[in-house]
């Protein structure tokens, strides 16, 4: 422990024990004499962090939809793919002798933010698959959510290929197959829109990434997120007319992602390791990595007769960019503080001084990276109160405290932290203090 001790007055430590925190009065206010000395200390504790997997999550109906692969030696292969429900408010006016002419499906693209990740020179393919099981508006679906049954791989309906950097506002795919598959897909759709079941029969459609090298974000609610189904009336049949399907606000869509850590130094972990501390730590989003921060090293603080807290600040510095990329791959600008039930994994505990927004009331908060110095700084002042207190009265932590990307399913950002063993700049929580009558 390291330790910078000022003599200070009763009035200014009482003052600054119950206002120098931001979100909690320090443990032991209320039981400071009302006169005496006190000695303010400085302390830099020591911590313990680790990277682990990330635990499945629900992945439904986020504002982007993401389809692609990228590899790279930190965070190895990532893979995304999605589903989505295309329906219509009132599913065109067809008769029976409607014939399909043809189909146009295309992708809208959020070109007012980071819409890809990755090699933009490199071509990527995306195959599309006609859904053979409904998607269900009505549950969550999760980022690991086997869809093998839900679709048949043997007959892909659509294709494009692109490039990223090439990409304006949409991307358009051309449908694959004879012209019999086409137009029977256009079949079923007239067909089904006339005796209503078109929800059963035209369930919606997988886009999966077949090549490539980068990860695209496409927009939910895009008017250049539809297929559009151009027939013919009979008798007409140099007049076309189209029918526009899209996303409705009731559709469901879902986000998949898979990881393939082999031959990267994340390989070997494990959802709850607890081994050997690395230099480096990593929080990579779309369900990838979360780093558990073990911060029981407080019990080294040497507490007085009167003891106060005044506040406790994890510094947590990014890796340099030889390590985070950041140049292709932007680090994660908010990260999410939140516990997780030791004997109850998929309970969360959103820590109060992290879920108070600006009305006051209660919601996930965000703590934000400082661009400045390029490392996280995060309020541990609740934290360190609580454990303190268990500690005082004999009750073990029953949580484990854990980083996530404030953006679990929806961005590729990731970010290299370096850890607490790290030689340069290594993680570190500063615990600020007054001891009274020592």
């Amino acid at each position: 422990m390291k330790a910078n001790i000022v003599a200070g007055i009763v009035c200014a430590a009482v003052i600054a024990a119950a206002s120098g925190c931001d979100n909690q009065e320090g443990m032991g206010a209320d039981l400071l004499p009302a006169s005496d000395m006190a000695n303010i200390v400085v302390d830099t504790i020591e911590v313990k962090a680790y990277t682990e997997l990330e635990s499945p999550v629900a992945s439904s109906n986020m504002t982007y939809m993401l389809v692609g692969e990228f590899k790279d030696p930190n965070f190895g292969k990532t893979e995304t793919s999605f589903a989505a429900k295309f329906s219509n408010s009132s599913y065109g006016k067809y008769t029976a002798d409607d014939i399909c002419d043809s189909v146009v499906l295309t992708l809208g693209v959020d070109t007012t933010a980071t819409y890809y990740y990755g090699d933009s020179l490199t071509d990527i393919t995306v195959d599309v698959f006609r859904l053979t099981k409904p998607i269900n508006d009505t549950i969550r679906y999760y980022n690991n959510y086997d869809i093998s049954g839900d679709y048949d791989a043997a007959v892909k309906i659509a294709s494009t290929t692109f490039k990223p950097r090439e990409i304006d506002s949409m991307v358009t795919f051309k449908f694959a197959g004879n012209e019999q598959t086409l137009l029977q897909y256009g079949k079923d759709i007239i067909q089904s829109t006339l005796d209503t079941t078109f929800d059963q029969n035209i369930c919606g459609l997988y886009f999966k990434v077949k090549s490539g090298n980068s990860i695209v974000k496409f927009y939910r609610s895009s008017n250049n997120t539809q297929y559009i189904v151009y027939h013919h009336i009979p008798g007409k049949d140099t007049v076309s007319s189209s029918v526009v399907y899209s996303i409705q606000s009731t559709d469901c869509t879902f986000n998949l992602s898979s990881h393939d850590y082999t031959g990267t130094k994340l390989e070997n972990v494990t959802s709850l390791a607890s081994g050997a501390q690395d230099d480096y730590l990593y929080l990579q989003s779309m369900n990838g990595t979360r780093i558990r921060i073990d911060i029981t090293g407080i019990d080294k603080i040497k507490c007085g007769t009167y003891f106060s807290l005044r506040g406790a600040h994890l510094v947590a510095p990014l890796a340099d960019s030889a390590y985070s990329q950041q140049k292709d791959f932007p680090a994660i600008d908010y990260v999410v503080c939140v516990g997780l039930d030791k004997n109850n994994r998929d309970s969360s505990l959103y820590f109060d001084e992290f879920t108070l927004n600006m009305s006051g009331s209660k919601s996930i908060n965000i703590l934000s990276r400082d661009a400045t110095n390029n490392c996280y700084r995060l309020n541990m002042t609740g934290r360190v109160n609580d454990l303190l207190e268990r500690k005082k009265n004999g009750v073990a932590q029953d949580y484990d405290i854990y980083l996530y990307p404030n953006s679990r399913t929806t961005d590729f950002n990731r970010s290299v932290i370096c850890s607490p063993v790290n030689k340069q700049t290594p993680m570190k929580l500063i615990v600020e203090y007054a001891n009274y009558d020592m």
